[in-house]
This record gives structure tokens, sequence and C-alpha cells, in this order.
């Protein structure tokens, strides 16, 4: 009898020991504590794991599993309403700023809806995708899985449930046959060299050169197909109208539209320089300017100008609340009294809110105002290209400054910095911001210095997006680590959500302002960036960081998660060419709206499995 009592004995001591080594493991960093792992980390070191792989002073984890770890419902609720706050912020940062700088720089430079939906919006949305999947594959924890998930997902998102959202929201898309299908064919191709990847197992330095050596190709393909319409486009102009044109030195340029009642001179006449007064002058006699008038500068001393007089000319309408300013940035008293409401209301959108939406405005007004202070905003008039817009001094002063610190705060997010750096972008920030005080009026009125600011608004909003957009992933991580979600489904599930805001929430604001072309190009377009730009470029700095010079992409165990996701976005993608092949004879693809039902149908059966599948294991 003693015996088998013994023989129990010795193995209860033999699980409790391995019990302990198993918590004791838990603690190696990064195999053990990694966020993609978390899950498998026993429930009494989570603190500890989560206070080891914290990048930030605000972390989800540690919240919820330090300071909150007596009141774990208390800490799901209060989650779960910081989580619909981000939601709310990423949908208001691309309705306010990417989109709108998205749709400047098209209109400035007169580029074709499908080319900037390949490109300008593409980029914008996809460097959420590139600065993740860099953290993923090189940064200071590599876990492979849940970046080649994300980016899988990220790809799922967008080119099927995204697409589909803005078919179903247009009530049927049309959309350009010979850029889509184009776009929908390299993404065959790139998915089709995720898939060998994926049989491999691991990656080398020339299979992700080769990743980013097919996006120059796809950049060149976009290139060369635009330059063949505009020449299609021109040959048929000139078949259909074969008037012949007059000679330049026979035409004489009209007054530009966007000159205001203000501006107008007052006796009409022949135009004529004067250096007392400031302005632009409109007649209204019907005078034709000359040649050289056009060319004028609005800062030169030799413009021509208007008798109006200077209050009224040279005033600047801005948003930004502080009133009627000269060219000395002189504020009438009304306005100053009112000028701190009028900043209040723009750092916020206080005037176009709805009710929910001004109670959100006072609780989140801090991020509201560190948005506005490093996001360039631009007023109605200058996206109007109105040459009396001018920008506020004080803000281009903010912005100066701010940016810089910014753009670092979000490299310090993925790779470690140092106190020298830091010190050294602060100066740097001092020096722009001294240079940009000294701007005049006339400067910070140019064309040239709104398209600069628009491209600065295009490139920090999207990295606004992209940090709102993790801390979106933390909390549903810390959601998906109670319900013991594994790291390759978490990465193509929540990471994917979490980097696709900016695609979702940017695109649907495109297709409500009627800009569905340049939408359903991001939508194909910007998981080609993702796929090959992102993971190309991504896997090839870990390559360069490992001793082998390969990057293994998942473990066995991961593969049957990511099987799912490769069927169901072939599917999509075949589906889309289908789609465009059905229609022979006309150069636009019509994308119904039960057909962006069936793509979000196809979405939602990739989830159902990939959670079935998850239970299963």
């Amino acid at each position: 009898m003693p015996t088998p009592m013994l023989t129990r004995l010795v193995l209860v001591l033999v699980v409790a020991g391995s019990v302990a080594m198993a918590h004791t493991a838990a603690f190696i960093f990064p195999d053990g504590c990694g966020r993609s792992q978390f899950a498998n980390v026993p429930a009494i070191h989570r603190c500890s794991c989560a206070n080891a792989t914290r990048v930030s002073s605000v972390d989800a984890l540690s919240f919820h599993y330090c300071n909150m770890h007596a009141h774990p419902q208390a800490s799901v609720l209060l989650l779960c309403v910081m989580l619909c706050l981000m939601f709310y912020i990423v949908a208001d940062t691309t309705s306010r700023f990417l989109v709108p700088a998205v749709t400047y720089i098209a209109s400035a430079t007169k580029m074709d809806p499908s080319v900037a939906g390949a490109t300008l919006l593409a980029f914008a949305n996809g460097m959420p995708d590139l600065i993740s999947a860099i953290a993923s594959f090189s940064g200071h924890s590599k876990h492979a899985g849940f970046g080649v998930g994300g980016l899988l997902g990220s790809g799922l998102v967008v080119s099927c449930f995204t697409l589909g959202y803005l078919a179903f929201l247009s009530n049927g898309a049309h959309i350009n046959k010979r850029p889509f299908m184009r776009d929908v064919a390299f993404y065959l191709v790139a998915l089709a060299g995720l898939v060998a990847v994926y049989r491999v197992g691991y990656v080398t330095v020339q299979v992700s050169l080769m990743a980013l050596g097919l996006y120059a190709l796809y950049t060149v393909s976009v290139v060369r197909m635009q330059h063949s319409t505009d020449e299609t486009l021109s040959n048929e102009a000139e078949a259909a109208d074969p008037v012949e044109k007059p000679s330049p030195a026979e035409t004489k340029p009209t007054t530009p539209p966007v000159v205001g009642p203000a501006m107008l001179e007052q006796g009409g006449g022949v135009p004529r320089p004067d250096k007392s007064v400031k302005g632009v002058e409109t007649p209204s006699q019907g005078v034709e300017y000359p040649p050289t008038y056009a060319e004028v500068a609005l800062d030169s001393p030799s413009s021509t100008v208007s008798t109006a007089p200077s209050s009224d000319v040279d005033m600047s309408f801005d948003e930004s609340g502080e009133g009627e300013r000269d060219a000395d940035d002189t504020v009438t008293s009304p306005t100053h009294r009112a000028s701190v409401r009028g900043y209040l209301a723009v750092v916020t959108g206080w005037n176009d809110a709805t009710l929910v939406s001004r109670c959100i405005a006072v609780v989140a007004f801090p991020v509201f105002w560190a948005r506005h202070v490093t996001v360039p905003l631009l007023t109605h008039a200058s996206m109007d290209h109105d040459p009396r817009a001018c920008l506020s001094r004080v803000d281009v002063v903010c912005w100066a400054f701010c940016i810089p610190l910014f753009v670092l705060y979000v490299v310090y997010r993925v790779v470690a910095v140092s106190h020298e750096l830091v010190m050294g972008v602060a100066a740097t920030g001092l020096v722009l911001a001294f240079v940009a005080a000294l701007l005049s009026a006339e400067t910070r009125r140019s064309s040239s210095v709104h398209l600069a600011g628009m491209a600065l608004a295009l490139m920090t909003s999207s990295m606004w997006v992209f940090l709102v957009g993790h801390e979106i992933v933390a909390i549903l991580h810390v959601l998906g680590v109670t319900l013991s979600i594994s790291g390759g489904t978490l990465g193509i599930l929540v990471l994917a959500w979490g980097n696709s805001m900016g695609d979702f929430f940017g695109n649907a604001t495109l297709a409500r302002q009627g800009h569905v072309q340049m939408a359903s190009a991001a939508c194909i377009a910007g998981p080609i960036f993702n796929t090959l730009v992102g993971g190309g470029l991504s896997l090839l700095l870990g390559c360069f960081r490992s001793k082998e010079s390969t990057v293994a992409l998942w473990s066995v165990s991961e593969k049957c998660t990511l099987r799912s996701g490769f069927c169901i976005l072939l599917v999509c993608l075949v589906s889309l060419l289908v789609v465009g092949g059905q229609v022979q004879h006309t150069h636009r693809v019509s994308l119904t709206k039960w057909f962006g039902v069936f793509l979000m149908g196809l979405y939602s059966v990739f989830c159902v499995a990939t959670l079935a599948e998850e239970t299963t294991s």
C-alpha cells in the first residue's frame, strides 16, 4: 500500500515541478513574454510579462493585469469605452485631415483619381502596415507570425471587406476597367509569391529584393498606363474637334475665377502696377490682362493692385478663429476677444459637430490639441486655391517645432532613440520654428507652401492613424488574451483591423464625397504596397540582422491559421477578375451593391472559420 502512495506523491511532485518550470520559462524574453505569445503566459506571471514588454508609459496589458488586476470586469468596461473613443479619433482624423490632404494634392497636381488612389492614398494608408511590419520582423521583438498574419489580414480587410462596403455604400461602384484589372492582376501575382514563401517557411535577401522589384514594376506600369490614357484622350479630342487652335501669341489669359468681390477694381480700366498698396486686381469692365500679368507672383512688389482699401484686400480668412489678419498679423479688437473660442472650435471641430461629437471632443481635448499642432490644417479658401488664403503665423510656428518631435516619437515606437537624438531634433525644431516666424504673409499665402503643408498633413495624419490604430490593437489584444487566442489569429484579425483603420474610414469618406474611383483604386493598390513594400522591406531588414541572412515566417503549428486567409483572398481576387472580364465592350467595371454584400460575406466567413479553427485547436 505505501508503494502506490509513494508513486502518487512522486507524480504530484513531478507535475508541480513541471508547472513551476513552465512558469519560470515564461520570463524568457522575448520568447516567453512576447506580445504575440501572451496567451500562453500563465496568469500569475502576466503582470510581470506585461511590464517587461511594454513600449510606452500607457500600456493596455499592464493596465489590465497590473493596475486593475483586482477588478477585471471594470477594466474590461473601461477598455471598451477607450476602444470606442479611439475608433472615433481614427474616423475624425481621416475625415478632417487625411482625406482632404489627398484630394487637395490630387487636385493641385491634376492627378487622375485612379493614379491618386494607387499612389498617394495607398502610400498614406500603407504607412501603418509598413511601420508595424518593420517592428514585427526587425524591431525589438521579432515575432514574424504576428507580422505575416497582419499583412495578410490587412489585405483581406481592405480588398475584401472595405471594397465590398464601398460598393454597398455607393449603391454600386463604377470603376475604370484597365487600372482595376491591372491592380487585381498584380495583387494576384504578389499573393502567389506570398503563397510560395508560405510553402517554404522562410525568406532570403533575394526574395525580399524580388518583392521590392515587383512593386517598382507595378509603379512603372501605373505611370505608363496613365501616360497612354492621356495620349489616347488627346488624340480623340483632336479628331473630334478639327478646328485649328489659336497660337499662344493670339491667346490672352483670362481673369482667375477665385478672386472675390472685395478684390474688384472699382474704376475699371487697364491695370497698372502700384507699389504702395498690396492686392490682386480683377477688372470689372471686361478688360483683358496682357500675357505678362498672369506670371506675376502674389508676393512680388510689382504686383498689379486694387484701389480697394488694404484692410479689405489683404485680409486672410482663417478657420483658426484668429480673425481677419493683415500682412503683419494684426488682429482687430472684436475678433481678438473671440480668438480663443474660435481656436478651440478649430481644434475640436466644434461648429460642425453633433452633440455626441462635442461630448467626445471635451473628453479627448488633449488628444485633439496634440493632433492640431502636429497635423497642418488648411482653410477651405486654401483648398479652393484662393490667393487670399493665408496660413496663421502661430500655427505655422507650432507645426515647424512639433512635427519633427512627433515624427521622432513615432520612430521611438519602433526602434530605440537616444537622448542625443531627442535633443538634436528639438534644436532642429526650434530653428525651423524661428524660420517659420519670419515668413511673410505673402509667403504663407503661396500655393507651393499650401501644397507642402498638405503633403505634411498627409504624412502626419497617417502617423496619427498608426498610433491610435495600435492603441486599438493593444486593447483588442487584451480582450483576445482573455479568450486565449493565439498570436497568429490575433495578427490576422486584430492587428489587421488596427492597421486598416485608415483604409476603411478614409476610403469610406472618399466614397461619400463622390471619389469612388480613387477609393476603389486604393482598396487594391494599398494591399499591394503593404505586401510588397511593407513585407519586402521589413523582411530585408530582418535578413540583414539575422546571422543566417534568413527570416523564418511562422512555425508549423501557425500555418493552419493562415490557410483560410489565403483561400478567401484568392476567391475574392478571382471574383473581381471575373466581374471585370464579363464586360467586353466598355471601359468601366460595375461592382453592384449585391456584389459588395458578397465580398463582405466572404470576409465574415473567413472570420468565423478562423475563430472556429482557433476554438477547436
